[in-house]
C-alpha cells in the first residue's frame, strides 16, 4: 500500500497492523511510488511513501477478529487505512 501526509511538515512515521485493537507489527514508508508523486503532480513528499507490512495472525484470533491498518503522522495525527473482519480480508485476496 501507500501512505502520506498533506498537511504542511506533516510526515507518515508509523504504520501499524492491529488484530482486535493489538499492535501486531509496524512498518515505515519506505518504498518507491512514483505512480503517487505523479498523481500529486510530482510532489515528492510521496516518493517514497510506499509499505509492505504483513504479520502472523495470533492463535485467539478467530474470522470474526477485526484486522484494522492505522497510520500516524509525526503531527501527532492519526487514520485508519482499513478495517475489517479476517476473514472477509481473507475473501478479498
Amino acid at each position: 500500500g501507500w501512505a502520506g501526509d498533506l498537511t504542511p511538515g506533516g510526515k507518515v512515521e508509523d504504520i501499524q497492523v492491529l488484530i482486535d485493537g493489538e499492535v501486531m507489527q509496524r512498518c515505515s514508508p519506505s518504498v518507491s511510488r512514483p505512480d503517487v508523486v505523479a498523481f500529486y503532480d510530482g510532489d515528492l513528499r510521496f516518493s517514497t511513501s510506499g509499505f509492505s507490512c504483513c504479520c502472523r495472525i495470533p492463535e485467539h484470533a478467530s474470522e470474526s477478529s477485526a484486522l484494522t491498518v492505522r497510520v500516524a503522522s509525526n503531527k501527532g495525527l492519526s487514520t485508519i487505512l482499513y478495517h475489517n473482519r479476517i476473514g472477509t480480508a481473507a475473501e478479498a485476496t
